[in-house]
């Protein structure tokens, strides 16, 4: 059934109010709102239509009516006006380590919105190696670095049997680089390495290097979240439920749930903005909608960033239903282009 005019002006008010209030929402209240020209006793039998319909829910008798999943989707699909006001995203407070950036960028995304914060690494399969590079750091010890084009840098500590001379050294960097750069990660282990004769002698170094670098550079089947502003969503009243903390908690110990939410919510970005739970380029996912029965307290709104042409990682935030999507939408969708633009650059750079 098709919600007319003043149903959907009442069914936006209820929303924001309740999203500003965490309190169920009264007609009295809505009474006072000017756009309504409706008597108390009208917004009620409006309130009531709409629970019969599905949309909003009375807690308990005699208080007023708060927002169901299907009352949160018709706002976030059709109501809401996005919030760009708070938008204010500052490049300058990022800079050139991944892990850095997205914690950063975590942090800023949780502080615009309230809510946690989540991020996950540039997918490596989708990555190609830039950059090799060996350097002694004792006698007997080198660091191996790669730099990934997505600006991940990845490096391993090699105990070597003997010392090498800094011109060894030299000549197995210029060699890995040689071998290793443009290809994926993914295809690492299956390259071979080729010593020229005159550094048969560092066969043994070259093996062991090699095994660091591929060990260090196999894609992770599950890759970690990073996540910032857990305490924000620990401070909601939906969550002075002991169980409900519980629940939230052990989540965000474990992380495969949200991971697989995120995973789920990766194949709607997939299938365009045509598809269902999305708002253009950003997914929208409300409590019940979620695939995995253990997030579905919880809100998600998700978008993927790009480095260079490719999609790669995930940002997003989640938080209760009761959400400002009108903020949090906006919000991580800035924030997904603001990242992927600052990793592309970061990417391209000498």
């Amino acid at each position: 059934m098709e919600l007319d005019r003043r149903k959907q002006l009442i069914l936006r008010a209820i929303v924001t109010d309740y999203v500003d209030t965490a309190e169920p929402v009264g007609s009295e209240r809505l009474a006072e709102n000017p756009d309504f020209h409706a008597k108390s006793a009208t917004i009620r039998n409006e309130m009531a239509a709409l629970a019969a319909l599905g949309y909003v829910i009375q807690p308990h008798t005699s208080a007023g009516r708060i927002p169901t999943d299907k009352g949160y989707r018709f706002f976030v699909d059709r109501l809401m006006t996005e919030d760009r006001t708070r938008q204010r995203l500052r490049p300058n407070r990022l800079h050139a380590e991944l892990d850095e950036i997205l914690h950063q960028t975590c942090r800023i995304l949780s502080s615009l919105t309230h809510c946690a914060a989540v991020a996950t690494l540039p997918e490596r399969r989708e990555n190609t190696i830039q950059v090799i590079h060996i350097t002694s750091v004792t006698a007997t010890r080198s660091l191996a670095v790669a730099i990934l084009n997505s600006g991940e840098v990845i490096s391993r500590i090699v105990e070597l049997e003997e010392s090498l001379p800094a011109s060894a050294i030299t000549a197995l960097s210029n060699l890995f680089h040689e071998s290793l750069a443009g290809r994926t990660p993914a295809e690492v282990r299956s390259v071979s390495i080729n010593l020229p004769n005159e550094m048969h002698g560092l066969s043994n170094a070259a093996t062991r290097i090699f095994s660091a670098l591929a060990e260090a550079l196999t894609p992770e089947p599950d890759r970690d979240a990073i996540i910032e502003g857990a305490t924000q969503v620990l401070r909601e009243p939906e969550f002075r439920s002991e169980v409900r903390r519980e629940r939230l908690l052990e989540a965000l110990e474990n992380r495969r749930e949200i991971l697989e939410s995120l995973r789920s919510m990766e194949t709607t970005h997939a299938a365009g903005s045509a598809a269902e739970g999305t708002r253009g380029d950003v997914v929208v996912t409300i409590g019940s909608e979620n695939r995995r029965e253990g997030m579905r307290d919880y809100s998600f709104v998700m978008t993927r960033y790009r480095v260079g042409i490719h999609m790669t990682g995930s940002v997003g935030v989640f938080g209760p239903t009761r959400m400002a999507y009108q903020r949090a939408v906006p919000a991580v969708r800035a924030m997904g282009v603001m990242l992927g633009d600052l990793l592309t650059q970061l990417a391209v750079e000498p």
